[in-house]
């Protein structure tokens, strides 16, 4: 009797290790279709809706529905989904999203490639200790409502379409089933080797695309880097289309998807990763991006739209031979030879000048004179000196004036940096910017420099500005 309770433990131990944290991706056979000219494809992209897990109509919801339009008004063969549909894979976020989906493209016949991300993965508390997030269980629910497989094989007029989902909702080890990648990835080689292969992941490939460096996965980079072939497109980031990092051209071709929901970028500035007091609730709503791209024998173009008013928001990426590692010119060696450094006009100047936060705290803030770049001015510098011109350290503080500490002791910096303005669009730019000083000014300090910087880390002269005895 014992033995035969011991065995069902067993057994249901089992039971439970596989329900909870195995899933087996199993893979639909390779499919085919047959759009448009059946030689040349039109390509919508989209990434990171985050859709509430309430599921309530609301502005994300609007946004979705608003993308999925411009997507079908441009005429999209493929329609790629790079991950983060919903903020948490609830039912309901799940069928917000099918039902504007279907309502879309009800009339339009459009393949899909889509893809889980990490919070398709992740549900709100156990979602109160009923609905418990398994990877099995949270695939099965994006297949149930999306129709589609989270590892899929597309061929669309010849083009291969490869859609790798994480494993999971974790970061480090979500993409381990690298040998299925590597045999998909030469099967497409081989059946069209003179055509770039698209490889649709979450995360980015670590170390490639903008931000990648701080939300890149290792797994994905030692897949690709061995296919010049590959043009790969991943989200997670949010990290800004405008920037040009966004696409990246070294062993293979990487692409930003950006995000409609919010953008984030990287950590280290005062002003916060998604920046505080900047740009009302959200940066996104200035410039929410998707990209359309077209693909035929003359190689690849992709535009970087607004996701609201399709309006280009900067100049088309043009790969003539994607095949062709030798010929790449987005490579950052040929961008960083080709970029200027960012300017103060001679006439720039600036101002210091006292207010309260919108907290009730006093602060100080500088406001000047913007500075000019080939591109644009990605974000400013700022350093103390004394009167005798002595570069001044300072208490680290955060956006609020607390004193940042690490290890109970207090950090010290001799430099602060802020994002310019750059996210509220590159025709809002402001001529002047303005910029709260750190919580912490040396008492000693008599005069502050500013600094342009620009995507590329080149920096500009700096101007000075008079504290006026502050």
């Amino acid at each position: 009797m014992y033995y035969l309770l011991a065995a069902a433990v067993i057994v249901a131990v089992v039971i439970l290790v596989i329900h909870f944290y195995w899933s087996k991706p199993y893979l639909k056979e390779e499919q085919s279709f047959t759009k448009g000219d059946g030689k040349s494809i039109r390509v919508g992209i989209i990434s990171d809706s985050q859709l509430p897990g309430d599921g309530k109509p609301s502005k994300w919801t609007d946004r979705v529905e608003k993308a999925l339009e411009l997507v079908k008004k441009n005429k999209a063969d493929v329609l790629i989904y790079a991950g983060d549909f919903t903020d948490v894979g609830t039912k309901k976020a799940w069928k917000s999203f099918r039902e504007k989906y279907e309502k879309v493209f009800s009339d339009q016949d459009i393949v899909p490639v889509f893809v889980m991300g990490n919070h398709d993965y992740w549900l709100p508390q156990l979602n109160k200790g009923f609905d418990i997030p398994t990877p099995a269980k949270m695939q099965k629910r994006f297949m149930k409502y999306t129709g589609e497989h989270p590892f899929s094989h597309k061929v669309v007029n010849g083009y291969h379409f490869i859609g790798w989902s994480s494993e999971n909702g974790s970061y480090d080890k979500s993409y381990t089933n690298t040998d299925w990648a590597r045999k998909e990835i030469e099967s497409a080689i081989k059946q069209s080797p003179d055509k770039p292969v698209f490889v649709i992941t979450h995360l980015n490939p670590e170390n490639s695309v903008y931000g990648s460096d701080e939300w890149g996965n290792s797994d994905i980079y030692s897949v690709l880097k061995d296919y010049p072939q590959v043009i790969s497109f991943s989200g997670h980031s949010h990290y800004s289309l405008l920037d040009e990092r966004s696409i990246y051209q070294g062993e293979f071709t990487a692409i930003n998807t950006q995000s409609i929901d919010y953008i984030e970028l990287e950590s280290g500035k005062f002003n916060g990763s998604v920046p505080c007091d900047a740009y009302g609730e959200s940066i996104a709503d200035e410039v929410p991006a998707i990209m359309m791209m077209y693909a035929d024998e003359g190689g690849v173009k992709i535009d970087r739209l607004n996701a609201v008013t399709g309006e280009k928001i900067k100049d088309s990426w043009i790969i003539n031979d994607p095949c062709d590692k030798a010929s790449f010119t987005y490579t950052e060696e040929k961008r960083k030879a080709e970029n200027k450094a960012p300017w103060f006009e001679a006439d720039a100047y600036g101002e210091i000048y006292e207010t309260v936060s919108s907290k009730g705290k006093p602060i100080t803030n500088v406001v000047f004179t913007a500075a000019k770049d080939d591109d644009f001015v990605h974000s400013y510098a700022i350093e103390y000196f004394d009167a005798e011109g002595n570069k001044l350290s300072f208490e680290k503080t955060d956006y609020d004036g607390h004193v940042l500490k690490k290890d109970g002791k207090t950090q010290f910096a001799d430099r602060t940096i802020y994002f310019s303005s750059f996210m509220v669009g590159l025709d809002k730019m402001p001529e002047k910017e303005e910029l709260r000083l750190t919580g912490h000014i040396p008492e000693n300090a008599a005069y502050i420099k500013i600094y342009a910087v620009d995507s590329w880390g080149e920096e500009s002269e700096p101007i000075k500005v008079k504290l006026n005895n502050i």
